[in-house]
C-alpha cells in the first residue's frame, strides 16, 4: 500500500497543475481496484478492523458523481454505458472552470472526507453513519449547483 501511496503521489505531483503524463483507463481501473481490494481487506482483520463504510465516506463525492449520473442518463432514456462527458466535474469544465481550480476542490473534499473518516474512528459504530450526514448535506447543495451552472451556460447533459 505505503508503494502505492508513494506512486500516486508522484503522479499526483507531476499532473498538478498541468497534466504531462495520462494514466488511461487501465491505470485508473487498477488503483480503482486496488484500493476497493485494500478497502475489504481493512475491514475484514481482526482487531485492526476498520468498519467498511469508513471507504464509503472516504470517495463519498467521487461515488455520489457517478451515481448521480448515471441515474439521470437512465431517466433520460440514455445508455448509461456509452461514453459520455456529463459527470458533474466535466461539467464544471466546460462552464469554464480550469483543471486546476476543479482538481482543488475535489481535494478539498476529499481532504473533509478523510477529516470526518478519521474523526470516525473514535466513536461506537453505532454512531458511524452519522459521520454521512455532513457530506449528504454539501452533495445535496454541490450537484443542483454544477448542474444550475452547467444550465446558466447553455450545456446540455
Amino acid at each position: 500500500s505505503l508503494f502505492l501511496v508513494c506512486a500516486s503521489l508522484g503522479f499526483f505531483f507531476l499532473n498538478f497543475p498541468k497534466g504531462r503524463i495520462f494514466m488511461g483507463d487501465s491505470g485508473s481501473y487498477f488503483l480503482g481496484f486496488f484500493w476497493a481490494a485494500m478497502a475489504i481487506i481493512a475491514s475484514s482483520k481482526g482487531p485492526a478492523e476498520i468498519p467498511f463504510w469508513t471507504f464509503g465516506l472516504l470517495f463519498f463525492m467521487p461515488l455520489c458523481d457517478i451515481f448521480i449520473t448515471l441515474i439521470r442518463r437512465l431517466f433520460q432514456g440514455k445508455n448509461i454505458l456509452s461514453a459520455h462527458r456529463e459527470y458533474h466535474f466535466l461539467l464544471l469544465h466546460q462552464a469554464g472552470w480550469s483543471h486546476t481550480r476543479i482538481s482543488l476542490l475535489y481535494w478539498g473534499f476529499g481532504f473533509f472526507q478523510g477529516g470526518l473518516a478519521i474523526t470516525m474512528q473514535y466513536f461506537p459504530t453505532y454512531q458511524h453513519l452519522y459521520f454521512y450526514i455532513p457530506m449528504i448535506l454539501v452533495a445535496a447543495c454541490f450537484f443542483p449547483w454544477v448542474l444550475k451552472q452547467a444550465r446558466r451556460k447553455g450545456i446540455s447533459y
